[in-house]
């Protein structure tokens, strides 16, 4: 009994020396600083906390590689709508924003002007964008 009755009367010593010492020396590192608190800057700092970062690649998953194998990307330009399929890029006719599929067929390139080229350069650009 008596040793726990000495070994909690050291703790307290020490624990009071130790509480003393911090008092006196930390007593000159306390600087002021002002807490800036407004929604811009809780903002600014959620935006930086909670932004993807750009630096990494968006991870590939079994859910996107199925999306992007069932979907088709579709371009709607001047009532006609573009996609690539099997390699060849395929129009057809737009009406009430609906695409017209019987009258679906592939772009012939042959028989472009350099207009109608660059045209469809940009769409097909359009098209492959992020891929």
């Amino acid at each position: 009994m008596l040793e726990y009755l000495l070994g909690s009367i050291i703790t307290a010593v020490t624990m009071f020396i130790t509480y003393r010492w911090l008092q006196k020396n930390t007593g000159h590192m306390k600087k002021s600083f002002k807490l800036v608190v407004s929604q811009s800057n809780n903002n600014e700092l959620l935006k930086k906390m909670f932004a993807p970062d750009e630096s990494f690649p968006k991870a590939t998953t079994q859910s996107t590689k199925h999306f992007d194998s069932v979907s088709i990307r579709i371009l709607i330009v001047d009532s006609q709508a573009y996609w690539i399929k099997n390699n060849s890029v395929f129009t057809a006719d737009v009406v009430n924003g609906e695409v017209e599929r019987d009258t679906a067929r592939e772009v012939d390139t042959m028989a472009m002007d350099k207009v109608q080229l660059n045209k469809m350069m940009f769409i097909v650009e359009k098209l492959k964008e992020g891929l």
